[in-house]
């Protein structure tokens, strides 16, 4: 008896059974190497992306700094930057307010980041009369007419300018006013003037290694560096620069004349500066500021304020 034809041969079967299996891995085959070309291509997008971001952050406080140093010219503009192996450009334009948006924009290959910053140039730090990384509370800051000037006091600055510290010390000891300790300050102290007798064009520097105290009715003249707190009582009149480079605190207790102010100078501080009572102004002084500001350790920078920062 013959067996029935489809329990035949199963060669045919197994060939085709064969070829849809290898159809099949080629399918697949190509499928995973789609999706990993693909996945490729997109973490390298991402890496680009990253790139461009890092660069033109970085650009961004680059181009702050060339800013507030005077340093941000045309040519600057025109050539741009190559940060690692971005592209980058900066651009200024003036706000209606007066103030300054940079434009920053870095690219690589298809990815490009931009950020947008409006800033407020501020003053020079030699145009303060109040310089604190501390808070400020009822001290009002004058300008050299009097006039309050909110743009003469800076508070919770981000950093002081380096002062030269070792100079300021090296002419206290010199001028025999070198203070170990606390000291009270005594009325028309040292000479009646900023500036020292022996040649009347250096200021005269009192270097005081603990607290500073004037206990009222008392002038005293110069650049004080104070390593401890300071404190001004009622009728107390500072012609020049108090500088504190700790983390100490100033308390001024107003009293007085309204016309006069407890400081007539500047002070520059790492600590709170706090007033209680009445006609506590510091009036800025261009000359006395001017004469602390020699003593810099770097060119005088601006003291900005960053009022918007945009990513687009």
């Amino acid at each position: 008896m013959k067996k029935c034809a489809i329990f035949g041969r199963e060669d045919g079967f197994w060939s085709a059974f064969v070829f849809i299996f290898l159809v099949t891995l080629a399918m697949l085959g190509i499928g995973s190497y789609t999706l990993v070309r693909s996945e490729g291509s997109n973490v390298s997008n991402d890496v680009r992306a990253v790139q461009a971001e890092y660069a033109a952050n970085g650009a961004a406080f680059f181009g702050m700094k060339a800013l507030w140093q005077g340093n941000f010219d045309s040519q600057l503009e025109e050539s741009g930057l190559n940060i690692g192996n971005c592209t980058v450009t900066l651009d200024t334009s003036l706000d209606v307010s007066g103030s300054v948006w940079l434009t920053i924009t870095a690219t690589r290959g298809k990815a490009e980041r931009q950020i947008q910053i409006l800033i407020d140039p501020g003053l020079g730090f030699k145009d303060k009369a109040i310089v604190t990384t501390g808070i400020v509370s009822k001290v009002v800051a004058l300008d050299e007419n009097r006039v309050e000037d909110p743009k003469k006091l800076v508070s919770k600055a981000d950093s002081i300018p380096t002062i030269k510290e070792d100079s300021l010390k090296a002419i206290a000891v010199a001028q025999g006013h070198k203070k170990v300790g606390n000291w009270i300050g005594t009325n028309n102290y040292p000479e009646k003037s900023f500036y020292s007798s022996v040649d009347g064009v250096t200021p005269n520097v009192t270097w005081v290694t603990g607290n500073f105290q004037l206990n009222g009715n008392t002038s005293v003249y110069g650049i004080f560096i104070v390593e401890g707190d300071v404190t001004i009582n009622g009728t107390d009149r500072i012609y020049g620069t108090v500088y504190l480079p700790n983390e100490k605190s100033t308390i001024i207790r107003g009293g007085g004349t309204p016309g006069e102010s407890t400081i007539l100078g500047s002070i520059v501080s790492h600590g709170n500066i706090t007033g209680k009572g009445a006609h506590i102004t510091v009036q800025y002084d261009p000359v006395y500021m001017g004469e602390f500001c020699e003593f810099m350790k770097y060119p005088d920078s601006l003291i900005p304020q960053v009022v918007r920062w945009i990513y687009t």
